[in-house]
């Protein structure tokens, strides 16, 4: 597996696309492989609490929250899982009323947002950041979310509070302020955060660093799903591949310009599609996951698969259920489709493979040899395969 993030904001709805290592970083590439059609593991089966999961190389990272009002976080070595989920130990246990809280790994550093955020390294369980104790501003929401950089915290004022810029904080004290309102969700790679800007409205990117703006797109000609523009972003290296309502924008960081544009609505497929439609806005995509030659769209009642040198469709599947799809650099797409986990040949999208049993899972995980689907109420499903898919429409 690659190198680069499959970076999905999360919507209002749910839902995310992963893949490891974290946010743009480089490392040796791993081929993904046809699953077995079982699990290999499953985590919280009938659990009666809420959970989030990160995924990193071999180890599963769960936080649970129960109903009982405690909040734990297990570290499961996959390569090495007894099976005995309840054997595992459990990490920095709290007393606190059961919330979901999302979590994004960044190395060690596991981010965690929503009530009382935290940032915490894995490495050795302890916390470098937390609000469990208090915060650094009375003024925050209890519910909010934070960039880390260069040992400082960058904290939003609330949970979907942007307008108020970022608090920077270091040693538990507010140390100065970013007046920025974008509207980001992922922790930030290389001092980078870029969002929605609510003031404008544009898609903005933003230094940190800096404390400058070094892009921004005007994006009220863009046709959004309920009106209001949003933006799902999936980073490859040096690329913002960003979904715009019914346009895809390709950004290049290292020049901070609009390399190319695409009307994905343009295209044959969409026109097919629209055409039983009574309400257009109804199939503008939610989500967007890119990997080097390709970028897939989903969160409707289809899946997309554009090339991303001139945003031609290579495949399309229409579905009677919303579907949820993770890009690789293999050969293959991860996603489900009628609630069943299943992949899709890159190249065709013909599919090679599904789960046995389904899932309600609403967010999808690709690190290392393994795949997860999870969703906030449990059952959490890992798989894995033994050898990697090579496809044969594979272009020479």
């Amino acid at each position: 597996m690659t190198s680069e993030l499959i970076e999905v904001s999360v919507s209002a709805k749910g839902g995310q696309a992963k893949r490891c290592p974290p946010y743009g970083q480089k490392e040796h590439v791993v081929a993904v492989g046809i699953p077995a059609k079982k699990a290999t593991f499953r985590f919280a089966q009938k659990f009666d609490g809420v959970v989030s999961a990160a995924l990193g190389n071999d180890h599963l990272y769960v936080q649970y929250g129960t109903a009982a009002g405690k909040r734990y976080f297990k570290d499961f070595d996959l390569q090495h899982y007894s099976g005995d989920e309840e054997s595992e130990p459990a990490q920095l246990g709290q007393e606190v009323e059961v919330r979901w809280r999302p979590m994004f790994l960044h190395g060690n550093l596991l981010h965690v947002y929503g009530e009382q955020p935290e940032l915490i390294d894995v490495s050795q369980w302890e916390r470098i950041y937390s609000e469990y104790e208090g915060t650094a501003n009375p003024d925050w929401s209890i519910d909010g979310r934070f960039v880390y950089h260069g040992k400082q915290i960058y904290r939003a004022f609330g949970w979907n509070d942007y307008t108020q810029g970022l608090d920077i904080v270091r040693d538990s004290k507010v140390i100065g302020h970013a007046d920025i309102d974008i509207q980001y969700f992922m922790p930030c790679t290389d001092g980078l955060i870029y969002g929605v800007r609510l003031s404008s409205p544009t898609f903005c990117v933003y230094s940190i660093i800096e404390n400058t703006v070094k892009l921004e797109v005007p994006l009220a000609h863009y046709e959004f799903a309920y009106d209001e523009p949003t933006a799902s972003v999936s980073r490859c290296g040096d690329r913002l591949h960003v979904l715009a309502g019914n346009h895809v924008l390709i950004i290049d960081l290292a020049t901070f310009s609009v390399v190319a544009e695409f009307a994905y609505f343009n295209t044959d497929f969409m026109q097919t599609l629209l055409s039983g439609l009574k309400y257009k806005n109804a199939a503008i995509s939610h989500f967007i996951s890119a990997s080097g030659s390709t970028l897939v769209l989903s969160g409707a009642k289809y899946l997309l698969c554009l090339s991303t040198a001139d945003g031609s469709v290579l495949w399309g599947r229409e579905n009677n259920y919303d579907m949820l799809a993770a890009n690789t650099d293999g050969d293959l797409v991860f996603g489900l489709e009628e609630r069943r986990p299943r992949a899709w040949d890159k190249y065709t999208g013909d599919e090679v493979w599904q789960a046995s049993a389904g899932t309600i899972a609403n967010s999808i995980d690709v690190c290392g040899n393994w795949l997860v689907f999870y969703q906030p109420a449990g059952d959490i499903q890992c798989f894995t395969w033994k050898k990697p898919y090579t496809s044969p429409h594979r272009p020479n």
